[in-house]
């Protein structure tokens, strides 16, 4: 029988389901949960013969029961907390992204079609948008205040604030397992800082008024992008 995608999608999303649920409870108290189930086999099957090995196992499954309740659980509730705590910064990045990338299209673009606006673009998208992108429109599409002139320098400045914002609050709790998450957020801040020196030293470069144009950007607009797209996985695993 063929098994199709969305069969091997349902099995790739359970056995992530899995496995996130075996960090939080800790592999050493699935390992003894599953040790107590064999022992409580055995008294089942031998303990009426032999009242002493029925004491041994009935004091192993009691010593089990003692660690769930004192390690196992506790444990849980500070990764599960972690892990949602994590997600809600990772979620401030990426949506900084989509925010960010929103400006590289056009109002018309954005208008017509509003999925954009909720997703980060493919590379195809990117180069495309990038083709057309001018310089010299001044981006629009974020939030700012009545006070601030908006520019790209001012974007760049927005979105490199909520990535430093997040990745200090990530690293003041993150552990060895979320290094790779860590090293992530900061590559994004990288690509980000490295685009906006590049972008500003194009803009004041151009002495002439007119089209500036943005093509430049595609190789590391679509680097951020895949950037992003690994901490989406993070946020679905």
């Amino acid at each position: 029988m063929k098994i199709d995608s969305i069969q091997i999608e349902i099995v790739v999303i359970n056995m992530r389901k899995i496995k996130q649920y075996i960090y939080l409870v800790g592999r050493d108290s699935v390992a003894l949960v599953l040790l107590c189930f064999v022992v409580y086999i055995l008294i089942s099957f031998w303990g009426n013969s032999d009242s002493l090995f029925e004491d041994i196992c009935i004091s192993f499954i009691s010593a089990i029961i003692v660690f769930i309740i004192t390690t196992t659980i506790p444990r849980y509730s500070h990764r599960k907390a972690k892990a949602i705590f994590l997600k809600r910064r990772v979620l401030r990045i990426i949506n900084g992204g989509k925010c960010f990338f929103n400006n590289i299209h056009t109002r018309e673009e954005l208008c017509m079609n509003k999925d954009i606006v909720h997703r980060i673009p493919s590379d195809k998208e990117i180069k495309d948008a990038c083709n057309k992108l001018d310089l010299s429109d001044i981006p629009t599409a974020y939030p700012y205040t009545i006070e601030e002139t908006p520019s790209w320098d001012l974007l760049f400045n927005k979105y490199l604030h909520n990535i430093d914002t997040s990745i200090t609050e990530i690293v003041s709790i993150a552990g060895e397992e979320d290094i790779h998450l860590v090293n992530t957020c900061d590559e994004i801040r990288e690509i980000v800082y490295n685009l906006q020196l590049a972008v500003d030293s194009y803009i004041k470069g151009c002495d002439k008024p007119g089209k500036i144009a943005g093509d430049f950007m595609c190789n590391d607009l679509q680097e951020l992008a895949n950037k992003l797209r690994k901490l989406e996985k993070y946020c679905n695993k």
